[in-house]
């Protein structure tokens, strides 16, 4: 597979504490930056089959009206979280030492993590007492949202001209120095 970055978004409408800081009915943006060349299917056994894991390099929760905070918990698979899909339960969902999030809808019993989707509806996450560089983490009430995955556009490769696009160049050039002559 080929390298690019992907950009794993879940949001949803929550209240709670981040810190000694409560928040009530505020946007709560779970952002998850990964690469697509290090995604992975869990071994099976202890996993069920088609289940795929993420380790993003940057794993964030925004929430409006307080600030931004990376999380800083130590994830089950390493760095400081995950995102995985679950093929044969149809799920999609994040954890940092567990899963934080676990959403079904039939549009992730093909999906493996490395390509655009979404947003799809009707998302949840919980967190208690995860680990962020504002404090700790709860929600008490969580509203629905939305997940939604951005793969990077890959680079495209510049194009180089067709051998017929220099020979009607060099054709062009020649009309011209016969006309320029002509004209003297």
């Amino acid at each position: 597979m080929a390298a690019g970055t992907i950009t794993f978004t879940f949001t949803a409408d929550g209240s709670g504490t981040i810190g000694a800081t409560p928040f009530a009915d505020a946007l709560v943006t779970v952002t998850a930056i990964g690469d697509t060349s290090a995604i992975f299917e869990a071994p099976s056994p202890p996993f069920e089959p088609d289940i795929f894991f993420s380790v993003p390099s940057q794993f964030d929760v925004s929430i409006a009206g307080v600030g931004t905070a990376d999380f800083t918990g130590t994830g089950y698979w390493g760095g400081n979280g995950y995102v995985f899909d679950n093929q044969t339960g149809s799920g999609i969902g994040f954890g940092i030492e567990s899963d934080d999030s676990d959403n079904s809808d039939s549009a992730f019993a093909t999906y493996n993590l490395s390509s655009s989707i979404g947003p799809i509806s009707s998302v949840s996450m919980n967190f208690s007492d995860e680990a962020t560089t504002l404090g700790l983490l709860t929600l008490t009430t969580v509203t629905p949202g939305t997940f939604a995955a951005q793969a990077a556009s890959s680079p495209s490769s510049p194009s180089s001209p067709e051998p017929v696009t220099f020979e009607l160049f060099g054709v062009g050039l020649v009309a011209l120095r016969i006309r320029q002559k002509r004209t003297v």
